[in-house]
């Protein structure tokens, strides 16, 4: 995994990058298959193969060299405060608290399909773990 910044990220690379949450769209849900994790297809359905509602989860993180989208599954959406489904305003309130927040984000990049951009795919996020230096009082 390479720390690397925004501005730097090829397709293909699996990097560590510190940046802010600038932008949070809407939380989607989707139906996942219970042994693939992926969303279950028309035919899965058909044969009657059971699913569980999943949160995915679009935002745009910035580290002051450029920004790009960041897509969150069920796993990293709760890893970054977004827990209460089923209550909106709760929600909304838990989305408008990343505005600003700055993180760790780890992952994928790989290119959005329909955008046609980069995006990177999370599967961390950690909170900014500031050192501090231990001080000895003078006698």
């Amino acid at each position: 995994i390479k720390k690397k910044e925004i501005r730097e990220f090829n397709v293909g690379d699996k990097i560590n990058t510190r940046a802010f949450v600038v932008q949070a769209f809407d939380l989607r849900f989707f139906n996942a298959n219970l042994e693939t994790g992926k969303k279950l297809t028309e035919e899965e359905i058909a044969k009657g193969i059971s699913g569980e509602k999943r949160g995915i989860l679009n935002i745009v993180i910035d580290d002051g060299t450029e920004n790009i989208r960041a897509v969150l599954f069920q796993d990293m959406v709760k890893k970054i405060g977004l827990t209460e489904y089923e209550n909106e305003e709760l929600m909304k309130t838990q989305k408008e608290n990343l505005l600003g927040k700055e993180l760790v984000f780890g992952g994928n990049v790989r290119i959005n399909s329909y955008f046609n951009n980069p995006e990177l795919i999370v599967d961390s996020v950690e909170e900014i773990k500031i050192g501090r230096a231990s001080c000895r009082e003078r006698v």
